[in-house]
């Protein structure tokens, strides 16, 4: 479930990075004029700007918000490392500058040199990343002191379930809490339970467990977790593919259907 906070947070951050493409389409504008002395800045502007021109930046604006969308960027990343985020922006904007390459040879237009792109993509993409990194170390501030914290369930108790665990309660950064684990009775749930983790529910048990007051369930990694945040009602558990082999088809069920 999307909260009306976060959905305001997504809406901000797409507006940012469309005037963060904005600002480097000025500047690798201004910077072409510069080097280009057979067309100046005034005479570019005085020329293109036109309905035709304002309906074709409107385009390349919407062509690069879904080029962000398609690379997740508007996705959670809690659990990503931090080079794969700016890797994704790298992508994104490197296609981005891509289609407005091609767009701008199609269609003649003499402003948009190699040079321009180079200046446009570098602008772009060193902007984007540094937001995302200022954004990801203010987050993780916020989350060591206790706030805009998230509740998990770990789907296994096998070794690899308890070192995920841990892995989770060591990043305080992630801002994740443990309730606990689903399984149902095996040979290694004695050696489970000295480590000290509830088991939440089993197999058969966990659709009701998600029906219960207050509890919505987002699909995490496949095999790795169950992502809780804390809501009026049930709402929907997301995701079909599950870790452990020969008992994934009870959860799987559940996971890939609409609970209300």
């Amino acid at each position: 479930m999307i909260t009306f906070r976060r959905r305001i947070l997504l809406k901000a951050a797409k507006l940012f990075d469309l005037a963060l493409m904005v600002l480097s389409f000025a500047m690798a504008t201004a910077l072409a004029a510069y080097e280009t002395p057979t067309i100046s800045l005034a005479r570019f502007l005085s020329v293109r700007v036109k309905v035709g021109n304002f309906a074709l930046f409107a385009f390349f604006l919407l062509a690069w918000h879904l080029t962000f969308s398609s690379f997740g960027l508007y996705t959670s990343k809690r659990l990503s490392p931090l080079w794969r985020q700016v890797l994704d922006i790298a992508k994104a904007t490197t296609l981005g500058s891509a289609i407005a390459f091609v767009a701008a040879t199609f269609l003649r237009i003499q402003m948009v040199t190699p040079l321009f792109i180079l200046v446009f993509w570098v602008t772009t993409t060193l902007a984007g990343a540094t937001s995302r990194v200022l954004v990801r170390y203010t987050l993780g501030s916020i989350r060591r002191q206790g706030r805009n914290l998230r509740e998990m369930v770990v789907v296994g108790t096998n070794p690899r379930a308890l070192r995920f665990a841990r892995k989770i309660e060591a990043r305080v950064e992630l801002g994740y809490r443990i309730v606990g684990f689903v399984d149902s009775q095996w040979a290694g749930t004695g050696a489970f339970q000295e480590a000290g983790y509830p088991v939440v529910s089993d197999f058969a048990g966990f659709p009701r467990f998600l029906r219960e007051p207050g509890v919505a369930a987002a699909g995490g990694q496949p095999g790795h977790a169950i992502r809780l945040t804390r809501a009026p009602c049930g709402r929907a558990c997301e995701g079909s593919s599950w870790a452990q082999p020969g008992r994934s088809s009870e959860l799987g069920a559940c996971a890939s259907r609409c609970l209300t």
